[in-house]
């Protein structure tokens, strides 16, 4: 793909916004009997359950290599999606299992789309261009900035694990926003917006959190409030990174 983003003026997309996204379709029930005979295996202590070490067991035999944050990511979402977060540290049942590798198997379908040359990695245009199509109507420089948070090898690419990471992240965030959406942002106290970006794996300092507020009065919190902060956030990591390697 060789679509540029205008860091202006972004192009306006007719695709499902990130509200609707599809989802990922049933898997074939001898996919699903392997996934089965793969969780029991797994299960060493057969309580019908797989915790965070055994499901990056899991997801290493089915050829995915995750960091663990990003592993404790999915299954908090997965566990948010059938209500039980308080599940977290027993982790996943079988059909949150095969959920996950079911919405892996549509982010390799995705990714694969968006690596128009087929080499395995995605430039910052692939990316913009697959931002776009899901309603996301991000700036270049946005888009350049996420790539260097998820870029673990500092290639200057996007591979599909860290491509799996930023969409969690914007998924993290969608559900926020959706939760809040009738909030005003001055209604927000800046612990709470704190813990909501730690829910995401993103931490903000206070000071910067009381800043986002007093800068969006008057608005309710949506999805590309959600992004900024993020980008507030990461900014600082990078920065203070940036500083590190000076004073070296």
């Amino acid at each position: 793909m060789s679509l540029a983003v205008d860091e202006k003026s972004p192009r306006r997309s007719k695709s499902p916004r990130l509200d609707r996204l599809p989802k990922p379709p049933a898997l074939p029930k001898k996919v699903i009997e392997g996934l089965q005979a793969a969780f029991n295996e797994i299960d060493t202590n057969k309580d019908g359950r797989i915790d965070e070490g055994e499901l990056v067991i899991a997801l290493k035999k089915g050829g995915f290599h995750f960091p663990r944050r990003v592993v404790r990511r999915m299954m908090s979402y997965h566990l948010h999606q059938a209500d039980e977060l308080d599940n977290a540290e027993k982790g996943l049942n079988l059909d949150q299992f095969v959920s996950l590798t079911s919405f892996l198997e549509l982010m390799k379908k995705t990714f694969g789309t968006l690596d128009g040359d087929k080499n395995g990695a995605i430039d910052d245009k692939e990316l913009g261009s697959g931002l776009i199509d899901l309603g996301l109507p991000v700036k270049l420089n946005e888009i350049r900035l996420l790539m260097a948070i998820v870029d673990f090898d500092n290639n200057g690419t996007v591979e599909f694990e860290e491509f799996v990471d930023l969409t969690f992240y914007l998924i993290y965030f969608h559900l926020i926003a959706q939760t809040h959406r009738s909030t005003k942002v001055e209604n927000l106290p800046p612990a709470d917006l704190r813990d909501l970006c730690a829910c995401a794996g993103v931490e903000i300092s206070e000071e910067k959190a009381v800043e986002f507020i007093n800068n969006h009065k008057g608005r309710t919190l949506n999805f590309h409030d959600m992004l900024g902060v993020f980008l507030i956030a990461q900014r600082e990591e990078l920065r203070s990174k940036h500083a590190k390697k000076e004073e070296k």
